[in-house]
């Protein structure tokens, strides 16, 4: 390995000289992941892992340094190693965006795309999985974290790829992922590239944009010839994003509500409170996907997050069941909104109902009627059916009844027939 390449190697991807992070999986593969490399590993009567204790409580951790040989080490394909890109003060020399799932090729090129109309040299690097990337963006000197973060989500936002409240699948984080260091740990971790065993299988190699993301021919040579981001150009360019003139939000102006088949709010004037108040409630990961993969389980076909808010240029669209809540947020933090009723009324049917409810399937219907919206729940043999054909005569609106099996569906049709005294063939 000649020392040009560990040279500039070491001199793009720079993270924290104290310490960096080796790559580790058991033999049955059933666990994985980066632990801080130590140079007290393992010696007797200092390591805590030989006391089966926690290295994060470790009293006599010893970090090693990012060194020519650990570089050497990593591109031959001994081992794999990562850095932590946000160093003690806040800075990073570098920010990388990454993609992964089913579309992170189209994706991280609507990046690349809109990073070059901000003339911001994006390179772009195969995820030892083979299965995402990594948009690279490299500075001349070690630059803001809340900066680079700030721009980058700006650039994102600007290509569509998030905005407030969600994000295309593919996106998965910045590195670094924080603007601050909480105190508690190094910041996140990024694996870095041209890992020697990966190389073989044509992973954690650059990729050339310009022509369908196909693997550069000389990886060294465009390494090489990186263009760095100089610190003035990108205050310049964070300034851009931060200063622009923005419609500010008066007392007098008010959100603008639309309740339809689901809840519209007009986009112009949200507060930050509310924007984290639907995203807290409405967008929220699967913890069935987060525990299938932290144990290496098949996670095809599980969603990663549950996303119940929907968004376009005018509108947020969330569940219409949300609209207590939602009323009583806005209410409560004094928030002045606009409401307009767009729920479609049809024309009244009569309904000729011969039900007889015991008085608590009375008072269960009277409250149920006294809600805009709301869920029945009652035990079995209480009586669900005969309550829910009360409320469909006393509503006086068409209704659809969804039954999960064929014999609840059966049971509808009967009770339909009997107490509303409708035919089955015009149910």
């Amino acid at each position: 390995m000649s020392q040009e390449k560990i040279k500039i190697f070491q001199d793009l991807f720079k993270g924290r000289e104290d310490v960096f992070a080796m790559y580790w999986e058991k033999a049955d593969k059933s666990a994985n992941g980066y632990t801080p490399v130590c140079l007290n590993e393992w010696k007797t009567n200092i390591c805590y892992k030989l006391q089966r204790k926690k290295c994060k409580d470790c009293q006599n951790a010893k970090y090693a340094s990012f060194n020519e040989n650990y570089i050497e080490s990593h591109l031959r394909g001994n081992k794999i190693y990562g850095i932590y890109p946000l160093l003690d003060d806040n800075t990073s020399y570098f920010i990388a965006a990454d993609f992964d799932g089913e579309n992170w090729d189209k994706d991280v090129l609507k990046f690349y795309k809109k990073c070059e109309k901000y003339n911001l040299p994006t390179y772009i690097e195969r995820s030892r999985s083979g299965k995402g990337c990594h948009g690279w963006i490299f500075f001349s000197n070690n630059y803001p974290a809340n900066k680079s973060r700030n721009i980058i989500v700006n650039i994102l936002k600007e290509a569509k790829i998030i905005d407030q409240f969600e994000k295309e699948d593919s996106f998965d984080r910045l590195f670094p992922n924080q603007d601050f260091l909480s105190g508690k740990g190094f910041g996140n971790l990024i694996a870095l590239p041209l890992q020697g065993q990966a190389r073989k299988e044509l992973n954690t190699i650059f990729l050339n944009p310009e022509n369908n993301l196909s693997p550069f021919d000389n990886q060294w040579d465009i390494l090489k010839r990186v263009k760095k981001v100089k610190v003035d150009f990108l205050d310049n360019l964070y300034g851009k994003f931060n200063n622009e003139k923005k419609p500010v939000a008066s007392p007098k102006n008010k959100i603008s509500i639309l309740f339809k088949e689901q809840i519209f709010i007009g986009k112009n004037h949200l507060p930050k409170i509310l924007i984290n108040f639907l995203k807290d409630n409405l967008n929220f990961a699967n913890s069935e996907f987060l525990i299938k993969k932290r144990m290496g389980l098949n996670v095809y076909g599980v969603e990663r997050y549950f996303k119940l808010i929907e968004s376009d240029d005018e509108f947020i669209k969330i569940p219409r069941g949300f609209f207590r809540e939602l009323l009583d947020f806005l209410n409560k933090n004094n928030i002045k909104f606009s409401l307009t009723d767009e729920r479609k009324k049809l024309e009244e049917i009569k309904f000729d109902s011969s039900c007889k409810l015991f008085d608590y399937q009375k008072d269960a219907v009277d409250n149920m009627l006294a809600s805009e919206q709301g869920v029945l729940v009652a035990p079995p043999g209480a009586g669900k059916t005969i309550m829910g054909i009360e409320m469909i005569a006393k509503l006086k609106q068409p209704s659809l009844i969804l039954a999960h099996k064929k014999q609840i569906f059966n049971q509808w049709i009967e009770r339909i027939e009997h107490f509303l005294n409708i035919s089955k063939r015009d149910i």
